[in-house]
């Protein structure tokens, strides 16, 4: 498919596909004349990268995972990367959980501290 076309599945613009080739995310696609065709494996990268982003992963990373060997290396690279970010995030949520917990403890103790003083 055209570029134009690239666009329109992934949601991502002309502008940016063509970013991530000048950076090396994907491999220039084939060409038919002076049109880029982009192939279903292109479009699955092109995805990636675009959900890769809204979890805050930086180009660089990508490109560097990316840059792995074969595409069996690459796909295990990025697999244990997004493994990775994973466990992060889980760590977040318990870290936030445990200060949820804290805040209520506080809530209470503030509840319980008020109707003392109105007493």
């Amino acid at each position: 498919m055209y570029i134009g076309q690239a666009a329109k599945q992934t949601g991502l613009s002309i502008k940016a596909i063509r970013l991530y080739e000048a950076w090396g995310l994907i491999e220039p696609p084939a060409r038919q004349g002076r049109y880029r065709i982009y192939s279903p494996a292109d479009i699955r990268l092109l995805l990636l990268i675009k959900e890769a982003k809204a979890l805050g992963i930086k180009l660089a990373q990508l490109r560097h995972l990316l840059e792995q060997g074969d595409k069996h290396a690459q796909s295990d690279a990025v697999q244990t990367f997004l493994l990775g970010i994973k466990a992060d995030f889980l760590r977040q949520i318990s870290e936030l959980e445990h200060k949820v917990t804290q805040l209520d403890a506080c809530i209470v103790g503030l509840a319980s501290c008020e109707s003392q003083l109105l007493s």
